[in-house]
């Protein structure tokens, strides 16, 4: 924090010295600091005078690649698909530790359709950043036929409305 050192002056002595601690420049704490500023002339009298500094974080987190959303994404099993996208991550200027959580992970299980994945950074002073995006899984791939029958010619009819036949059903 950067602030202006107060000036002293005093009717006999033409040099005072005007010391603060912590002095303009330096590195305050989250939270609430006096300033002591000490104005001594050359006779050493003193004079005092404090302020405080309040530090305050109203910034949140700031969430870096969140993926983008992902759409027809396709099943590769009948529970859908297993997805793997690059987990955000997240800074935050006056935390070290940002606690990043996903609603849904990387390399799950994604059944057919639009899930919604939420990605939560969280930091001590409880500041919140989220961010989201869609995972969509299709099914476009038709059955596979793997067997099916023979054509059959020259069935005898055995009535006069054509004749019964049986098939091995297709898998």
């Amino acid at each position: 924090v950067t602030f202006t050192t107060p000036t002293a002056a005093d009717a006999a002595a033409s040099d005072v010295d005007v010391m603060c601690l912590p002095s303009s420049g330096s590195s305050f704490q989250i939270g609430m600091t006096t300033v002591t500023c000490t104005a001594t002339d050359d006779s050493g009298n003193i004079s005092v005078c404090s302020f405080d500094i309040q530090v305050v974080d109203t910034t949140p987190p700031v969430i870096s690649t969140c993926p983008a959303n992902m759409y027809n994404v396709e099943a590769s099993a009948p529970s859908g698909a297993a997805v793997t996208f690059t987990t955000p991550t997240a800074a935050d200027a006056a935390a070290s530790d940002v606690d990043v959580r996903l609603l849904y992970s990387s390399d799950s299980s994604y059944e057919v359709g639009i899930t919604t994945v939420t990605c939560t950074a969280t930091v001590d002073s409880g500041h919140i950043s989220v961010c989201s995006f869609d995972i969509q899984v299709v099914d476009t791939t038709p059955p596979v036929i793997s067997t099916c029958p023979a054509n059959m010619y020259n069935v005898e009819a055995s009535a006069q409305s054509g004749a019964a036949v049986t098939c091995t059903t297709p898998t």
